[in-house]
């Protein structure tokens, strides 16, 4: 006891970009921690050998073709992901496609769409000035096609599901997003992180 105050335990969260730093009542809190493991050695080798070796699907290699629109969905800058790397191996294992032919989706799901400096970061300034890389909007239902409203979606994801019409065409499947009460809105992806900028 600190006077009349029970004692505390600092903790520090992971919060936004630096952290966040919080005391809390020390009889009434449990720290849980991750384990973490050792990095593979070669990201860019375990990523391609992955791709070529997908459980019950044909290779990569097998099933992008010239011509192709292609969508690649990559979460937005509130994940960690190694964005960079898998893309890398994505344009590794898809030689024959082309730049114009291949769409970023960024998954913010209902999160504010990000920033270009936010999008250099994430992706490199490289791939955003090369690939068409588009942000998801939750709020602007304008832009969306109905994807199904079976029963077979519904009990899946527990609502109907919505696809973007800002793809140009691209696909698979695992570009759409579903639409729930949490969302109250469809799906929208903008350009370059500005609604305003959507072609």
């Amino acid at each position: 006891m600190i006077g009349d105050r029970p004692a505390a335990t600092r903790v520090r969260l992971d919060y936004g970009v630096d952290g966040l730093d919080v005391d809390l009542p020390s009889e009434r809190i449990t720290i849980i921690e991750p384990v973490f493991r050792p990095a593979v050695a070669d990201a860019h080798a375990a990523l391609v050998a992955a791709l070529r070796a997908p459980i019950g699907r044909p290779p990569l290699r097998e099933l992008a073709r010239p011509g192709q629109k292609i969508a690649i969905s990559v979460c937005d800058i509130t994940r960690p992901q190694p964005r960079r790397e898998m893309l890398a191996a994505l344009f590794a294992e898809m030689p024959d496609v082309r730049a114009e032919d291949v769409t970023i989706l960024i998954a913010t799901g209902t999160h504010r769409t990000n920033t270009s400096a936010e999008l250099d970061a994430m992706l490199g300034a490289g791939i955003v000035r090369r690939y068409r890389v588009l942000n998801h909007d939750s709020r602007d239902r304008a832009s969306l096609a109905a994807a199904g409203n079976d029963e077979a979606t519904a009990s899946r994801c527990g609502s109907n599901a919505s696809s973007s019409t800002r793809t140009s065409g691209s696909r698979p499947a695992s570009s759409s997003r579903t639409s729930s009460p949490a969302s109250a809105a469809g799906r929208r992806w903008s350009r370059r992180g500005s609604p305003a900028s959507t072609p």
